[in-house]
């Protein structure tokens, strides 16, 4: 049974595997076990050929590791008999316990959910036998908790695509898990219900985590905004040349949904302003280095954003934000270092996936902490390189490490040294590329299994691999690696194999009144093994006969209209961004430049052109990006003849109204994007594209029908339709048997809910339908048993359905600015034993049923401005946010008081205004978890126990 598996162990894990003994389920059970080991992730897993239970107990080291784990995944098989069930039982049990704060993954390796009730024929005989009607019903009441979760169901041959779902579930997880007081603390600061505009800055030092926590923040309250940006390494960004204008031009690229040139974002800073003024918006910028920086892209005195708008910078440097702080417009976060035991955690996740715990292992882990400072970045790279390291080569590094004046480049250089040839290329290759450069483009510079070489260097710790897949690397790797190139071109310029900054070409000319270049090849004859090149706002000219046999990603953003260059060919050339430019679709280079092996085609905001070029020369395309080319009408007929693409992005093409039937022809089709396009009709022929899995229709407010041809997408898993003028859905959408994800957000003209998308009850996890005009939900709705996440916020909904219970698998619920919604919410809502998110702020209910203390997972209950309540039942203790800020704002004279909220040991908020008729506040002094207490304006603040209470909140908090 896998005899090079590293079994558990005593110390802490992450994750717990609980799997019935079948040889063949175990076979899967190892590779999950693996990629979550070789992802950093502590996992364990019992050796059950050693440990054959009686049928009715657990053993006791079993029984430790589930109540100190996070995440339980439940290998469910034929094989899942009377012996797994005690574990699984102390499983559920110890979810229930943690109010929410555990999670439990199923898998269905081989069998239907549905053969895992007991009185179906593979427990019948089995259990009814030899167990009392007790611990049968507590059995049953076990599986039917962790039947009722979504999970995955594993065939014979899916097994290496859902053990990738897995561990990237896993991650987000741990993620989500273990960010949260950060994520709680910023949103104090970032305080969204107050209309001011304001920074808030996240310090810290490198390598903390502070990109981290702004991504966390940004995919969290994004939605909220009229429009997002995230301006990712603004400090390298910053510092290529015109580097501060693509900044600019990226962030109206952003928030105005249109493409602008560069030249105009530098003379328009006052159209610019007045557009944002309208706008609330969201922006980061991550990893600013100079104060000067901020001014250009966001201004001095925040005056060009509207109300409501926030700005997120993560710095470094202590400089950068005082000025702001000291005018009122800015508060800092500070990330600090992790205490010794956070630390010591971390440490031991790296360093040990696949070994025991080692004699002395605290020690010589506490000091290689202390000698790194404590910085995240340095234990994950130090601890994952000792992961493949035996114990006797631990010492010659802590002799390096606790050296004075401790080199980072030197321990950079240790696990760099550990890379093979092509994880050396891939890791240099990452350095130099644009920052979140997304990983499937980017795996096209590299041979044979490029994921390999991606996943390894991810699992060293030296590259970030984000939930898009979008590849990231630290500032401070990123610097290592560019040094390393720097060198070797130093040692021998006719290897480089990257060219960053064309400075760096000798004798260039600068094109007077422009920051533009001129080239000669001759500039380049020195340099054939050339692999990646940037030519930003550069014009060449000369003959390049042989000058680039190698180059296989080319990044040319500001080309210019003239092409003078001969002989232009790279045969190799996978890659072309021609971003930002001035070509037309009768550029010279299209026929002059030869790039028959081109996979990536990348126009992005290349407002000249009118249509797309004649792409029949490249075959081989598998990505073709227009977005944001605000001129563009149509596509070229040869379109057709691109058999091999899998992604179409026409995002933003303001002129584009109609969609060629030509579409038809192209079979491999995956991804097909044309938001904010003004296309008025899908192409009947869109019905053959049998692969594609996402169609993004948003902010077609000219889009008025979908063809029933659509529902012949038998691939589709994502449909979003926001702002379109649709008024139907067709009612063969039964047969989009894999659709997941449907969104009709701000769909005005659908005014009755589409009965055909409960048909879809198989497979729809995620529906939206705020801002249409639906005031009834059918009762029908409740078919859709995989449903996780439904919006509905600023619906006519009158009321919820009677049966909504059996939406088993729901997990968010938002019902925000649905002002008919009236009356008690209905007692069925007790069926949710899922629901993690209930908002029904601005609503008009009036209470709710006792019922709602079955919502043990329950963790964040937003009321905001809910006037008509008047009283709350007792609440539960999975409570980890009680949003009485909407009593607040309302002056809830009606609400008479609070129930005794002593079992909310997770609330970590609290605040009451205005309540003038709550005299008392029960339990304040057992709510241990209290961070913000906020009581005015009502007559419980002058109680002694507010006044006690607050002062243990200062202590807590201290």
């Amino acid at each position: 049974m896998g005899g090079d598996v590293a079994w558990g162990s005593s110390g802490s894990y992450d994750v717990f595997l609980s799997w019935g003994p079948d040889p063949y389920c175990f076979e899967f059970v190892d590779g999950v076990y693996r990629g979550l080991v070789e992802a950093g992730i502590r996992t364990f897993l019992e050796d059950k050929s050693k440990s054959v239970q009686s049928g009715d107990s657990i053993s006791e080291e079993c029984l430790r590791m589930v109540d100190e784990t996070k995440i339980y995944i439940i290998f469910l098989n034929a094989y899942y008999t009377s012996w797994c069930l005690p574990e699984l039982v102390a499983i559920v049990e110890s979810k229930w316990k943690s109010g929410g704060g555990k999670t439990i993954l199923p898998v269905f390796f081989q069998i239907e959910p549905h053969d895992f009730e007991l009185e179906s024929s593979l427990y019948s005989v089995r259990l009814l036998e030899r167990i009392g009607p007790e611990k049968l019903k507590l059995w049953a009441d076990a599986l039917k908790e962790v039947v009722s979760l979504h999970g995955w169901k594993v065939g014979s041959y899916s097994f290496d695509q859902v053990t990738g779902e897995i561990v990237e579930k896993v991650i987000l997880e741990l993620k989500e898990k273990g960010i949260d007081k950060q994520v709680e603390d910023m949103m104090d600061l970032l305080d969204l219900e107050v209309s001011d505009v304001r920074i808030v800055g996240i310090w810290g030092k490198d390598g903390v985590g502070k990109t981290t926590l702004a991504n966390v923040i940004y995919e969290k309250i994004s939605s909220q905004f009229d429009s997002c940006s995230f301006l990712a390494d603004i400090g390298a960004t910053a510092k290529q040349r015109g580097g501060v204008r693509l900044l600019q031009s990226k962030l109206m690229f952003d928030i105005l949904n249109r493409g602008y040139e560069v030249d105009q974002v530098v003379k328009g800073v006052d159209f610019f302003k007045g557009i944002l003024r309208k706008m609330k918006v969201l922006i980061v910028l991550d990893d600013v280095e100079v104060r000067s920086h901020l001014h250009e892209i966001v201004g001095e005195k925040l005056d060009w954003f509207g109300y409501g708008s926030r700005i997120i910078v993560t710095t470094s440097i202590k400089s950068v934000l005082p000025e702001f702080i000291s005018r009122g417009l800015a508060h800092v976060y500070c990330i600090n270092l992790m205490n010794n035991d956070e630390a010591l955690e971390l440490f031991r996740k790296h360093a040990l996936r696949e070994l025991p715990l080692i004699p002395d292992f605290d020690e010589i882990a506490r000091g290689i902490i202390n000698s790194v400072n404590g910085i995240p970045l340095l234990i994950k790279v130090i601890g994952s390189y000792l992961s493949r390291k035996v114990v006797e080569e631990w010492a010659a590094l802590e002799e390096l490490i606790l050296q004075p004046g401790l080199d980072i480049t030197k321990l950079f250089m240790l696990s760099y040294e550990e890379l093979s040839k092509e994880q050396r290329e891939i890791f240099l290759d990452i350095a130099c590329l644009p920052a979140d450069v997304n990983g499937r483009i980017a795996s096209f510079m590299w041979h044979n299994r490029p994921s390999d070489g991606v996943d390894a260097l991810h699992v060293m710790s030296l590259v970030k691999i984000g939930k898009n897949n979008e590849l990231g690397m630290h500032r401070l790797l990123r610097e290592f690696g560019q040094q390393i190139i720097r060198i070797e071109d130093d040692l021998d310029q006719g290897t480089r194999g990257r060219l960053c900054n064309l400075e760096l070409a000798s004798n260039t000319e600068k094109m007077e009144g422009t920051d533009h270049f001129n080239f000669d090849a001759r500039h380049f004859k020195s340099m054939p093994n050339i692999r990646f090149l940037i030519l930003d706002r550069a014009k060449v000219a000369g003959d390049f006969a042989n000058v680039f046999p190698n180059l296989k990603w080319l990044q040319w953003r500001g080309c210019t209209r003239d092409f003078e260059a001969t002989n232009f060919h790279v045969e190799k050339l996978v890659i072309l961004d021609l971003s930002w430019s001035k070509v037309t679709e009768d550029w010279g280079g299209w026929r002059k430049i030869k790039m028959p092996q081109l996979k990536v085609l990348n126009l992005t905001g290349c407002a000249d052109l009118l249509m797309s070029p004649d792409l029949s020369s490249f075959p081989d395309l598998e990505i073709l990006i227009l977005e944001r080319c605000s001129r563009l009408m149509k596509l070229d007929p040869s379109v057709r003849h691109l058999k091999c693409l899998t992604t179409l992005n026409l995002r933003f093409c303001d002129e584009l109204n109609m969609l060629p039937i030509e579409l038809g022809h192209m079979k491999a089709l995956k991804e097909l994007h044309i938001d904010g396009t003004s296309v008025q009709k899908i192409p009947m022929s869109m019905g053959y594209m049998k692969k594609l899995e996402i169609f993004s229709a948003s902010n077609c407010f000219q889009l008025s029908h979908l063809p029933d041809s659509v529902c012949g997408l038998t691939a589709l898993s994502k449909l979003s339709l926001e702002n379109a003028k649709i008024s139907r859905i067709p009612a063969s959408v039964e047969k989009l048997v894999k659709l997941q994800i449907l969104s009709l957000k701000d769909c005005r003209w659908i005014g009755k809910f589409p009965d055909s998308i409960c048909t879809l009850g198989n497979s729809l996890e995620e529906l939206d339908i705020t801002g249409t005009v639906i005031s009834e939900l059918p009762n029908s709705i409740t078919r859709l048993r995989r449903l996780k996440v439904l919006k509905m916020d600023s619906c006519f909904i009158r009321e919820l359905p009677r049966e909504i219970g059996h939406l088993f698998n729901l997990e968010e619920l938002h019902a925000s600015h649905c002002r008919s919604l009236k009356g008690a919410i209905p007692s069925a809502i007790k069926g949710l034993y899922h629901l993690r998110i209930l908002r029904l702020g601005h609503s008009s209910i009036s209470g709710f049923s006792s019922e709602i203390r079955s919502l043990s997972c329950l963790q964040t209950l937003d009321l905001l401005q809910c006037n008509k309540i008047r009283q709350l039942p007792e609440l539960i203790s999975s409570l980890t946010c009680l949003r009485l800020r909407s009593l607040i704002l309302s002056d809830c004279d009606s609400l008479s008081g609070l129930p005794d909220i002593s079992n909310l040991k997770m609330l970590n908020v609290l605040v009451v205004q205005r309540c003038r008729m709550i005299h008392a506040i029960e339990g304040l002094m057992e709510l241990t978890s209290l961070e913000e207490l906020r009581v005015s304006e009502c007559k419980a603040e002058r109680t002694r126990q507010v006044r006690e209470a607050l002062k243990f909140v200062m202590r807590n908090v201290q």
